[in-house]
């Protein structure tokens, strides 16, 4: 029996997945960031350590057949730290944005729109990322983010707190979001983190919690957000000349924070261009990897192995907070 790993590493975790050449799923793993513009190389050894010895644990597997890793700039460390446990006969570096094609089950070209703990928009043929807008990191900007949903989170918050802005239950949630009873306490927490981008990020929880209480604030922060995702995709389709056929997807945290963010970035997307055809992927990148496999095994994607993956793979499962 075969075996194979996917890796899927970002700004706030890595996840991994062990499966079989039957595409069963033996085991998976998660830890923290591995992104070294959120963490030191310290943290992210040590995450990337407790992700593998979680997902092998138990386990009698000695080989790997073939590694898929898809992070920003530490595959190279995830492969020499997972040659600790097993050995690995091949690796397969997927890039970020191809893993979110393959995560929407699309074999040649889509453009994919990523709101994680950080953001941009690529359109993508294969395996290559070409024309792309976004991706500045969080000192610059990174608009549309998980990160910047956080920011405009805390600012809303604040201007709550001071009397100078609308009421909006963040504050409170943003309190019980970091254990404190004092918002100031609360706030100035997230200076002495680990992670200070990734603890602002963490700030869409208390987002998601407060749309789902209606608060107007937070639904109004959703829809900025979702429209400074759609102002980069639309620039994409226009500078790059995108064929009106090709699909347009979404992917990560931000997105999935809640349904009011997808909506106004599909919205604002149709009213310029009408006939595109706008989705979430269907999985989550790490299985991204996983179709990924599937397509080099097969020099193509069927419904059938979809149909196998869906139900293997039901934990990871895109899913956008309504």
């Amino acid at each position: 029996m075969k075996y194979y790993i996917s890796v899927d590493g970002g700004g706030t975790k890595i996840k991994a997945i062990l499966f079989d050449e039957n595409l069963n799923l033996i085991s998976s793993a998660a830890s923290g960031s591995v992104n070294p513009n959120f963490s030191s190389q310290e943290t992210i050894q040590r995450n990337i350590e407790q992700c593998f010895t979680e997902l092998l644990q138990g386990l009698r597997i000695c080989e790997a057949a073939c590694l898929y890793v898809s992070t920003v700039g530490q595959a190279g460390q995830i492969v020499e730290t997972l040659r600790k446990y097993v050995s690995v006969n091949a690796v397969d570096e997927v890039g970020e944005y191809s893993s979110g094609m393959y995560a929407a089950y699309l074999q040649k070209e889509a453009v994919i729109a990523i709101s994680g703990t950080g953001s941009g928009v690529f359109y993508v043929r294969g395996k290559d990322a070409g024309y792309g807008v976004g991706g500045w990191g969080a000192l610059i900007s990174d608009e549309g983010s998980g990160y910047y949903l956080g920011r405009l989170a805390a600012l809303a918050a604040i201007r709550s707190y001071e009397k100078r802005g609308p009421f909006t239950i963040l504050t409170e949630l943003i309190m019980k979001h970091f254990g404190y009873d004092d918002f100031r306490e609360a706030l100035f927490s997230i200076y002495g983190g680990d992670s200070q981008v990734r603890s602002v990020a963490s700030l869409s929880h208390a987002v998601r919690e407060a749309a789902r209480l209606n608060d107007e604030v937070a639904l109004e922060i959703l829809r900025t957000n979702g429209l400074l995702m759609a102002d980069q995709t639309k620039a994409v389709l226009r500078n790059a000349g995108i064929p009106e056929n090709v699909p347009i997807r979404v992917m990560g945290g931000g997105f999935q924070t809640h349904i009011t963010m997808y909506n106004a970035y599909k919205e604002d997307i149709l009213r310029e261009f009408p006939e595109r055809d706008i989705q979430p992927v269907i999985f989550e990148p790490v299985v991204g990897n996983i179709v990924r496999h599937i397509w080099v095994e097969k020099r193509g994607l069927d419904a059938e192995s979809l149909k196998q993956v869906k139900i293997n793979f039901a934990q990871f499962l895109y899913q956008i907070t309504s």
